[in-house]
């Protein structure tokens, strides 16, 4: 077993575009946020290798809407952790699932998720 290592947030947005760089997600689908007293519906998207997107409505219907970038960590030799690792501003009409995924590929192959200076510099254990 490999022992944990740093890593920067940079090194793992890297990972991020190659293992998912020309693919489609794993699953996509529309999930009912359990922490809102209000009837809101966040898009997720769960890519390759413990990654996964969440997509929050914004205040207008087509956008733009927040969109985080989590990784999983795989919990081998520390207990599992989820890590907000970049963010980028969705354009799309909310309730057109089509459009919102086919602007989030275009946007994944234009490496558009953004993390600031100090966040890219800042390590986590994995």
């Amino acid at each position: 077993m490999e022992p944990a290592r740093l890593w920067t947030l940079g090194e793992l947005i890297n990972k991020f575009y190659q293992a998912n760089e020309g693919l489609d997600p794993i699953a996509w689908e529309q999930v009912e946020d359990q922490g809102s007293t209000l009837k809101i519906k966040d898009w997720y998207a769960v890519m390759y290798r413990g990654w996964h997107i969440r997509i929050v409505k914004g205040y207008a219907t087509e956008g733009p809407h927040q969109t985080q970038l989590w990784f999983k960590t795989p919990g081998m030799t520390c207990p599992p952790k989820n890590i907000w690792v970049a963010t980028l501003q969705l354009m799309g009409f909310y309730y057109n699932s089509d459009e919102l995924k086919a602007n989030l590929l275009q946007a994944i192959a234009n490496r558009e998720f953004f993390m600031s200076d100090d966040d890219r510099d800042s390590t986590t254990q994995i």
